[in-house]
């Protein structure tokens, strides 16, 4: 796991654990980064953190309409 400004700040756990403990903490939303060259990030991220938690947003850069579909796609997805 990574923050903006901070680096890597934990690569023991995983993203479904991580996005779990922060809605346990209290969290109203929880913003996935899925940018994978400063941020170490994935759409798989965002479709784990999605099937793992009831609120949260994407957080890319996003220059392409392409990549805006397939954001939305992943996002939008059902969680079984």
């Amino acid at each position: 796991m990574r923050r903006r400004r901070k680096g890597v700040i934990n690569d023991r756990i995983g993203v479904s654990e991580t996005v779990q403990a922060y809605e346990r903490g209290g969290a109203a939303a929880i913003s996935v980064l899925t940018e994978p060259e400063h941020f170490k990030g994935s759409l798989d991220d965002l479709a784990i953190a999605r099937a793992s938690v009831s609120h949260l947003c994407s957080a890319r850069i996003l220059v392409d309409e392409y990549q805006i579909t397939r954001q939305r796609s992943v996002v939008l997805m059902p969680s079984y």
